[in-house]
């Protein structure tokens, strides 16, 4: 046997594969279905809420709170340094806008009625997206996490809106 016989094939191929750019991309699709997935979420709450402000004379809107224009404002700048790639201010003003929804929160304790209600469920439920944020910071990249920041700040935006509509 000669030498020329053992000789490793070279295998060629027309496709290489980027993993790392294929896993970037697998990671920015599974973001932009969560990011529909809160979009549904908060659609069908916004329906129940003008189903149910539309259909019973007892509606009636909630006072906003003055911390939540506070609370609006943290939010907005931590956007603002996350696109400034300041991840520590960013947080920092993030964890000062949900100090504010907490105050929020203990003020409208003892206010019943369907108002309040609606009050609590977007409020909360957009203070554990918010929650999220902060664990997308702790574990995804840095590019994805400010995304879904940026989605969420806009998300409060739309909830603040919703108050304004139907406020007392």
């Amino acid at each position: 046997m000669s030498t020329s016989e053992f000789q490793p094939v070279e295998l060629k191929s027309d496709v290489r594969v980027d993993w790392e750019a294929k896993q970037k991309e697998a990671s920015r699709t599974g973001l932009y279905v969560l990011l529909a997935s809160i979009l549904m979420f908060f659609g069908a709450l916004t329906s129940v809420l003008i189903i149910r402000a539309g259909s019973a004379d007892d509606f009636h809107g909630v006072p906003i709170p003055r911390v939540l224009w506070f609370s609006t404002a943290a939010i907005l700048a931590s956007s603002y340094f996350l696109v400034r790639n300041d991840k520590r201010t960013g947080v920092v003003f993030g964890l000062v806008f949900l100090a504010g929804q907490a105050v929020a929160w203990v003020q409208f304790v003892n206010i019943k009625g369907p108002g309040s209600w609606f009050f609590w469920t977007f409020s909360v439920s957009h203070a554990f997206h918010v929650l999220g944020g902060f664990v997308a910071f702790r574990f995804a990249r840095f590019e994805l996490a400010r995304v879904y920041w940026h989605f969420v700040t806009g998300l409060w935006l739309y909830v603040v809106l919703m108050f304004l509509i139907w406020r007392s």
